[in-house]
């Protein structure tokens, strides 16, 4: 009974592969390919779907001679923030550039139901271009409320005399944000808690209705 087993077996796979191979060899045509740049080194970070097919792709750049291709301000210091609104068909409809005069790199967008969107990554920028503060330490988290057309509604620098460093964010069903991240600060400024040895995972959360005021960063 084994060797019938074994050829029906192989007979199946052979009918398999016979069905898989003509669909594997067809090429993967793209729904939409574009290419989104500037002179300088631009790093794709995040992307957003939009409710219309759009999209809202960010990254960050070091490109200080813009405007030129597809970014149409100039960089404020090192690496910017840079995000670039796009319809269906990955053409571009507005882009911004955010930043200070240190190094700002973007990491995760959150969109929130009013049509605005959190900006959210790491910055070592004291107060200068649309940053409205000093940095604590080496590195903070930078975040940035801007509306469906780009505009700045308010930015928040979160953190400690350390490196602060945030990963990915999330909304939550009662209006507010998660953003998770690293950090290797002792319990200074924004941080409620020491770390237990060397960097450590860290949580902030609040609400997102206006530049926050208390702090709200925990050590886990």
């Amino acid at each position: 009974m084994k060797p019938i087993y074994a050829l029906l077996l192989h007979a199946i796979i052979f009918i398999c592969c016979s069905f898989v191979q003509p669909i594997l060899a067809q090429p993967i045509q793209p729904y939409v390919d574009k290419m989104l740049g500037s002179r300088g080194d631009d790093l794709l970070t995040v992307t957003v779907l939009l409710p219309d097919g759009g999209m809202l792709v960010g990254g960050y750049s070091d490109d200080v001679s813009a405007p030129n291709w597809e970014r149409s301000q100039s960089g404020r210091g090192g690496n910017d923030y840079w995000i670039v609104r796009t319809d269906a068909r990955g053409r571009k409809i507005w882009d911004r550039t955010y930043g200070g005069s240190g190094q700002d790199y973007l990491t995760s967008i959150t969109a929130n139901s009013d049509g605005s969107f959190l900006l959210i990554g790491i910055s070592s920028s004291d107060r200068s271009g649309e940053k409205s503060r000093d940095s604590y330490g080496a590195d903070d988290f930078w975040v940035v409320k801007i509306s469906s057309t780009g505009q700045v509604i308010w930015d928040q620098t979160i953190g400690s005399f350390g490196t602060d460093a945030p990963w990915s964010s999330v909304s939550t069903a009662d209006g507010g944000v998660i953003i998770v991240g690293v950090s290797n600060s002792f319990h200074s400024v924004w941080k409620t808690e020491d770390p237990r040895g060397g960097t450590q995972p860290i949580t902030v959360m609040w609400s997102i209705t206006g530049p926050i005021t208390e702090g709200a960063m925990i050590s886990g």
